[in-house]
């Protein structure tokens, strides 16, 4: 979360726009590719950017651990990285591509919010410190297997400059959440609390998933007006890595709220904020 606040993704609607593109067909079917109008497009936007390119894209850096497994039918992997020229510098303003390639076998694509349309490609553009995120969301397929995004320069996709993510798609899915600790405890009103709450995530043959986060969040049906910190700063949510025995541990500041003395809240548990998920119950008073 802290590399992509310093992303500085491009206001895009006028490039949504334009999006109709054309297809090709890989192992998935037919996935939409970025075609010359909408490159242009995109470049439109680079071009309407402050700051300038500092040099030619020499290498990349690219965030998260390789080979690291996923889940399926999953929009949770993020594609963060950091653009530098020869001499280790930011680029800025520069136009990245991805690919999740022809020989993509897993089911996985790129979907610009609200479209349907499986896409083999999408971009992104450096901001002030040389960061990038992809400007669509990348969702894993049904079938289990290697994923790989190649990333590279707009301007020589096919050349020597380039990266790739590397992820595994689970054969399993996570389906069952359980408590292992927190919850049921009372808090005065206005008092700032450490909270502990441990899930256990399973997946479809009760098997404890090692892999990947947990969402921690306060649900508020009752509205206490209880926060999350992290730190000093409120925060609308926090994820915990499950470690080997599939099992989360949030232990975290909770500032409670004084809006409705008596009532409950709930430390909410997800897998990315979607199902499964568990309410750890606590009262006010």
């Amino acid at each position: 979360m802290k590399e992509s606040t310093t992303t500085q993704r491009p206001s895009s609607s006028e490039f949504r726009a334009m999006r109709k593109g054309s297809s090709r067909e890989g192992q998935t079917g037919a996935l939409i590719v970025l075609p010359p109008a909408e490159l242009q497009e995109a470049r439109k936007l680079q071009a309407g950017r402050s700051g300038n390119v500092a040099g030619t894209v020499a290498r990349f850096e690219i965030y998260g651990t390789q080979g690291d497994t996923v889940d399926q039918n999953s929009s949770a992997m993020k594609l963060l990285g950091l653009a530098l020229n020869a001499q280790n510098q930011p680029v800025v303003n520069a136009l990245i591509l991805f690919d999740v390639g022809v020989d993509n076998q897993t089911g996985s694509a790129f979907y610009i919010k609200g479209d349907p349309t499986p896409r083999a490609e999408t971009f992104a553009i450096t901001g002030e410190y040389g960061y990038f995120m992809a400007e669509d969301a990348l969702v894993t397929g049904t079938t289990p297997g290697a994923l790989r995004i190649h990333v590279a320069p707009a301007d020589d996709p096919e050349g020597a400059v380039s990266a790739t993510y590397e992820r595994e798609v689970s054969a399993r899915t996570p389906v069952t959440m359980e408590r292992v600790s927190g919850g049921g405890e009372t808090f005065p009103v206005r008092s700032v609390v450490t909270v502990d709450a441990a899930a256990l995530l399973r997946n479809d043959e009760g098997a404890p998933i090692g892999y990947g986060h947990l969402r921690f969040a306060v649900y508020d049906p009752d509205d206490t007006g209880t926060l999350l910190l992290y730190g000093s700063v409120v925060a609308s949510w926090i994820e915990v890595p499950l470690d080997d025995d599939g099992v989360a541990v949030l232990a975290e500041v909770l500032k409670i709220g004084d809006r409705n003395p008596g009532a409950s809240f709930y430390i909410r548990a997800s897998r990315h904020g979607k199902e499964p998920f568990f309410d750890f119950e606590y009262s006010t008073v």
